[in-house]
C-alpha cells in the first residue's frame, strides 16, 4: 500500500521534501504512534507558540491584473482600498518598536499595481526591516525592474504556474505567458549585471489537476534563472475541482494549532486586521491599525480566546477552520511547527 502511494506521488514530479512530508504524515496517522507523537510535538508547539509574533503581512491596495483559478479574488467583495502613506508608516513604525523584523507587501493582492510600492518599500527598508512581496509578473516594465533593484527589496517571488503557453493562461487568466516568462528573466539578468546579490528572486509553481505534468519541465527551465524553485499544491481556498482525488484533503486523527495566528499578522489595506491569509473578504477582523497599535491587537482578548481554542485541539470550531475549509490544523499542523 505503501509503496503503491510512494509511486504514485512520484509520478507527479513531487520534490523530495514533499515526499517525506507525505510519508511523514503517513507514519504518523498509525493509530500508536499517532498518540506518541501528538504528545511529543506538543512541547515544540508551545514552546514556539510564547515566542510572539514575527512577521506581518500588509495589504497596500487590495486589487489584482488576474483571475487565477485557484484563487478566490474574483470573489472578494470588500471595498478596494489603497492604503495611505500616512498609516502605513504608522504600522511600519509599530513593527519596529514591535522588534518586528519583517513585512510580506500581500494578502489579495498585485504590489506592482501600488502606485506608492517604491515609496513604501524604501520607507520600510530605511527602518531596517527586510522586505518580499509575491507577484505575477505580468507588470514588470524596465521602470518598474530598475526601481525594484533601487528599492533594497530583499526578495520576491513569482507565481507561475505552467511550463507551457497553453496550461499558464487557462490557469492565470489574463497573463501573456511569454512575455510574463520574459520579464522575470529580464529582472534577473539586469540584477545579476549590475552585481546585485538582491533581490533573491523565486519563482512558484502552484500544482493541481491540469497542471502537474508540467512541473518536471518547469523545474528544469527555471533551475537555470532563479535563485530558487518552488512546487507546491493548491491549497485549501479553491480545491474544487482542481486536485488530484488521491491528494484531496482529509482529516487527520488529530487537530493542530495554526502556526499562523500565533506568529502573523495580517494587515488589510484598509487598515483592519484579518484572522490569516485564507480569510479573504475579512469576515473575521481581530483589530483596526487605524485606531489601535499592534500590541493592543495582538493582546486583544478576541485573538487570545483564538489561540487558546487552538492550543486546546479545538480549532475546528472556528468557521474558516472547521471541516477541511484549511490543512493547517490538520495534515499541515501535523509538521509545520518544526520548521525554523
Amino acid at each position: 500500500m505503501l509503496n503503491r502511494s510512494l509511486s504514485y506521488l512520484e509520478s507527479l514530479s513531487l520534490t523530495k521534501r514533499q515526499l517525506i512530508k507525505r510519508v511523514f504524515i503517513s507514519l504518523i496517522e498509525l493509530p500508536i504512534i499517532s498518540g506518541i507523537y501528538y504528545r511529543a510535538y506538543y512541547i515544540l508547539i508551545r514552546r514556539k507558540a510564547s515566542q510572539g509574533l514575527t512577521k506581518l503581512d500588509i495589504e497596500t491596495y487590495n486589487v489584482c491584473n488576474l483571475r487565477c483559478v485557484m484563487c478566490p479574488y474574483p470573489d472578494m467583495t470588500r471595498e478596494k482600498v489603497l492604503m495611505s502613506m500616512e498609516l502605513f508608516k504608522k504600522v511600519i513604525d509599530d513593527a519596529t518598536t514591535n522588534r518586528i523584523k519583517g513585512v510580506c507587501l500581500n494578502f489579495y493582492n498585485e504590489p506592482l499595481l501600488d502606485p506608492l510600492l517604491f515609496e513604501r518599500i524604501n520607507y520600510a527598508k530605511s527602518k531596517g526591516l527586510n522586505v518580499m512581496f509575491n507577484s505575477n509578473g505580468c507588470l514588470l516594465t524596465e521602470e518598474k525592474t530598475n526601481a525594484l533593484l533601487d528599492s533594497g527589496l530583499d526578495s520576491i517571488s513569482f507565481s507561475f504556474d505552467a511550463a507551457t503557453k497553453e496550461t499558464y493562461e487557462k490557469t492565470r487568466v489574463g497573463g501573456d505567458f511569454e512575455k510574463t516568462k520574459s520579464n522575470i528573466i529580464e529582472l534577473i539578468k539586469e540584477r545579476n549585471g549590475r552585481g546585485l546579490g538582491k533581490p533573491s528572486v523565486a519563482v512558484y509553481f502552484v500544482a493541481q489537476k491540469d497542471n502537474y505534468q508540467e512541473i518536471s519541465k518547469f523545474k528544469s527551465f527555471w533551475k537555470e534563472f532563479a535563485d530558487e524553485v518552488h512546487i507546491g499544491w493548491v491549497d485549501a481556498r479553491r480545491t474544487e475541482g482542481l486536485l488530484p482525488e488521491d491528494l484531496k484533503l482529509k482529516k487527520s486523527r488529530h487537530i493542530y494549532p495554526c502556526r499562523s495566528i500565533f506568529q502573523r499578522m495580517v494587515v488589510m489595506s484598509n487598515g483592519k486586521v484579518a484572522l490569516c491569509c485564507v480569510d479573504y473578504d475579512g469576515s473575521t477582523v481581530l483589530g483596526d491599525l487605524n485606531e489601535q497599535t499592534i500590541n493592543e491587537v495582538w493582546n486583544s482578548n478576541n485573538i487570545k480566546k483564538l489561540r487558546e481554542l487552538h492550543l486546546n485541539g479545538q480549532g475546528d470550531k472556528m468557521n474558516l477552520c472547521k471541516g477541511t475549509n484549511c490543512g493547517a490544523i490538520y495534515k499541515e499542523g501535523a509538521y509545520n511547527w518544526w520548521i525554523k
